[in-house]
């Protein structure tokens, strides 16, 4: 008697799975063009999507690949040298690691001080604080291996439209900045 509601579930759960298959495929392949047509901002974003929105699919490896493909061929190269690095953490069994690690040692080359062929040193993030109503929703300690121009998303409750939520920030050597952003 109940073998027919069962088989309806996970009917229903086989389907929803291949809807959102074919979702984070459409959206990983609408980032790899925007990549190809050279709008790397663009593309960074839509594969930061595919990784948040989904963060256990078949085209994680992939798109941090291609993150770091994009700082790259912005020739951000630090930026770059964090997001192979992701890959490397995130994903160490990945067939896209050989290319990243040539990849990466190349943008460690291109960072070396001409003059010097010394290695720039680092500057990076420490500590971000974003405040809604004076009260912290989070703190982020990062290290070197956070992005020079880094995207943070995150979601908390009690916010409404027209709200103001405020970000500082501290890098590693003492610096601070902040900002804030209205809601939508």
């Amino acid at each position: 008697m109940h073998a027919a509601p069962l088989q309806k579930k996970e009917q229903e759960k086989t389907e929803k799975k291949g809807a959102q298959k074919t979702e984070v495929k459409d959206m990983y392949m609408a980032a790899y063009q925007a990549y190809r047509e050279g709008k790397t901002e663009e593309s960074r974003e839509l594969f930061m999507s595919v990784i948040n929105d989904y963060p256990k699919n078949e085209y994680s490896d992939n798109a941090r690949f291609w993150i770091a493909e994009s700082y790259y061929k912005d020739e951000n190269y630090e930026d770059a040298i964090l997001a192979y690095e992701e890959l490397f953490k995130q994903h160490p069994q990945s067939d896209k690691v050989p290319g990243a690690m040539l990849k990466q040692g190349l943008a460690f080359y291109a960072l070396k001080d001409k003059k010097t062929g010394k290695t720039i040193p680092a500057h990076f993030i420490q500590e971000v604080v974003c405040k809604h109503k004076d009260t912290t929703v989070i703190t982020a300690n990062w290290g070197a291996a956070i992005s020079k121009n880094p995207y943070l998303s995150f979601k908390f409750a009690g916010a409404a439209a027209g709200d103001t939520v405020s970000l500082s920030w501290v890098d590693n050597k003492g610096e601070k900045d902040s900002a804030e952003a209205t809601i939508k």
